[in-house]
């Protein structure tokens, strides 16, 4: 009878942990810079954002220029992803032309952004010139930082050290209790 009430209470420790690390996954708020305009970006800005002229006068640049629409109306209707013409032709396959289809995966998060209230992570600005520009999430990626020299860490066993390179690698290897093997025998001269 213990062994019953201990697999059960640890049945229900482990669906409580995963319903928690599901709940908080789902919690993430998706922001049109963080989440929406990357997808946009691979999948949609060719034909509605990135040309001077746009498809069916479909701007996807800026939230607010979603919701003013095109040619067929507003593209989406924040808080109603059911709603939202955008997405009905992205799940409908007809978004993008081609056989370049956006995932199941992305898909989801479209619509979760759209129902979510299509939130954006600062102000839009009114308009913006052409062109798709840099957002500032995307300059935040690495290759696009400062290249910033490290400091060289002062090593106790600096016998070793020869090089700026020799001190940082020594000093990452110090923190696994290792260090450099024995230096090689020259070769013979020939």
């Amino acid at each position: 009878m213990r062994k019953i009430q201990k697999l059960v209470q640890t049945a229900t420790l482990a669906a409580i942990v995963c319903i928690s690390v599901v709940c908080s996954a789902d919690e993430k708020e998706l922001t049109f810079e963080g989440d929406i305009r990357p997808l946009f970006r691979t999948y949609c800005f060719d034909c509605h954002g990135a040309t001077e002229k746009l498809s069916g006068k479909l701007d996807l640049r800026l939230v607010h220029f979603m919701e003013q629409g095109g040619d067929s109306g507003p593209a989406i209707v924040k808080g109603d992803a059911a709603g939202s013409y955008l997405l009905e032709r992205v799940k409908g396959g007809e978004m993008p032309p081609g056989d370049h289809r956006v995932p199941e995966d992305k898909i989801a998060i479209l619509q979760q952004w759209i129902q979510e209230g299509a939130k954006t992570a600062r102000p839009e600005p009114a308009s913006i010139g052409p062109g798709l520009g840099v957002s500032a999430e995307e300059r935040a990626y690495w290759a696009f930082q400062t290249i910033v020299r490290p400091a060289v860490p002062s090593i106790t066993k600096a016998d070793r050290v020869r090089t700026p390179i020799d001190a940082l690698l020594l000093a990452a290897m110090q923190q696994h209790d290792l260090s450099f093997a024995a230096d090689a025998d020259r070769p013979p001269s020939r």
